[in-house]
Order: C-alpha cells, then structure tokens, then sequence
C-alpha cells in the first residue's frame, strides 16, 4: 500500500467548531496524531469527557524518519522531554484539556507503517517502565489524569514531561497514588458497562444501538465477542512488525509452493535401471 494511501485511511479532521463539546467518544478509528492534536486543540478547552475505544494512532517509520519508533507516541517515554518534530499524545492532550473530569481508553494501539527501508522494529511505548505491567490504555489514562506514576524497579522516579516548559506547572499537580486503579477507573468497555452514562451511545439496550431490542445476556454476549477479537486483532497488530523481517523466508516458499506445476506438467521420472 502506498502511503498516501495509508494516510488516507483515518479519521479526517473537524471541519466544524463546537465552542462547547464536553463530551468527546472515539470508537473504531484510525488517527494521524496531528489530526488528534488538532482536535484537541479545538474541542479541549471545553472537554470534560474523553472515551476511547479501539483507537488506533497511525505511525510511520523508515531509516530517515522516526527508525526508533519513539516520534509518534501515545503516552511517550520516561524523565526526557519530546524532541520537537516528535508527537507524544499524553501530555499534550492533558495540557489541551484543563477541565478534563473522566477519561477511559481500551484497546489503544498503533496502526504502523514500516516502510521497505525501515531497518529496525518498532517498539514505540508498549513496555510499562514501571515493571507493572499496565497497558498501553491504563497508562495513557493515568499519564493524562494525572495520576503520578510508580518508580521504575531501580528505584528511579517516572515523569512523562510536556512538549513546552510552559506546562511543567503540571508536574506539580498530580494525584498521589495510593492503590492500583481499578479496571473501571481506567477502561471504557468496563466503565460504560457499570455506569448509566447518558452521554455515550456505547452502552444501549439494543442490537443497533437504537431501539430497545435485546436483553443485557445477548447484549454482554456481543461486546464480549467483539471485545475478544478486538484483543486478538491488536495482537496480531503488535506483531505483525516483528514478523515482517522473519517472513521473507515463508513468502518465498509460498510463491514457491503456488507456482510447482501440475502433474501434466511435471517432467516424468526416470525409471530406476
């Protein structure tokens, strides 16, 4: 695929201007990060709620640009500050956002394009630096929350630093942490499930999100199919990336295998003397 064409296949920007939107859903989408941050920029001065649902941030790499995948980010790396041609989606959304009151993500990943001369794999900030554990989406919720983060196993200390120095008074509002975050304080497929929350179309009582046609049972029963191929389909995607350089070997024995003859076609053998 060419990437014009890849960068094509996102969400495209607001055309729009809502001087008052509080409420801001992503589901199923794919997303420049500029488009992201430009939304932001529009929409978050008012933005009270944010939910995001298997939204995927689109990000290329080759040998000249972005070769250790760290340029287009959702949550960023530890203790350093964004280079500036970099977009670390966290800290910016949190300083776009002051009257942000709930924020829940699921299902965050990257939709990346590695192009023919990209050298390494990408990495981006799928590792937990605090040796949790945590998802990509539990982190991302935390970072823009303002929830501080744990140490690092060695001991040191975890700040996600902002783009611009001017928002560093951030860093010196952040909410202790005195237990783990429950999975509701974090995801928005467990907080939609719990919480009559008029302002989602998510959480309906029926099959088509419009009319009332179904029961909870057959209702929990969808979400959870789509819930588990959604987990599967991210997986593959982290993936994919690793088997990219492993699978010249496979591509060539499939073509392989797809262009031996027919029987018709086969030389015979030679009779043993």
């Amino acid at each position: 695929m060419a990437a014009e064409e890849w960068r094509a296949r996102s969400i495209p920007a607001p055309r729009v201007m809502l001087s008052n939107l509080t409420c801001l859903e992503l589901k199923r989408v794919e997303v420049m990060p500029d488009v992201l941050l430009g939304a932001a920029e529009k929409f978050g001065p008012t933005l009270e709620e944010l939910y995001l649902n298997e939204v995927y941030l689109k990000a290329e790499q080759s040998r000249d640009w972005n070769a250790d995948s760290t340029k287009v980010l959702w949550i960023g790396l530890p203790n350093q500050r964004p280079p500036e041609d970099s977009k670390w989606i966290a800290m910016e959304l949190r300083s776009m956002m002051p009257n942000l009151r709930i924020c829940r993500a699921s299902f965050l990943a990257y939709d990346h394009y590695l192009r023919d001369d990209a050298g390494r794999h990408p990495e981006f900030d799928l590792i937990d630096p605090c040796g949790l554990g945590r998802s990509v989406s539990q982190r991302f919720v935390e970072v823009i929350s303002g929830i501080r983060q744990p140490n690092m196993p060695s001991g040191d200390s975890v700040e996600f630093l902002p783009a611009d120095s001017a928002n560093d008074h951030l860093l010196g509002r952040l909410t202790s942490r005195t237990r783990a975050l429950r999975v509701t304080e974090y995801d928005t497929n467990a907080y939609q499930t719990v919480v009559d929350n008029t302002t989602s179309r998510w959480h309906t009582r029926g099959i088509d999100g419009v009319f009332q046609n179904c029961n909870s049972g057959t209702l929990d029963k969808l979400h959870f199919i789509a819930e588990t191929a959604c987990q599967g389909m991210n997986e593959i995607h982290q993936r994919r990336s690793e088997w990219t350089a492993e699978n010249s070997m496979a591509n060539e024995y499939t073509d392989n295998l797809f262009n031996i003859p027919g029987l018709d076609e086969a030389e015979p053998l030679d009779d043993a003397d």
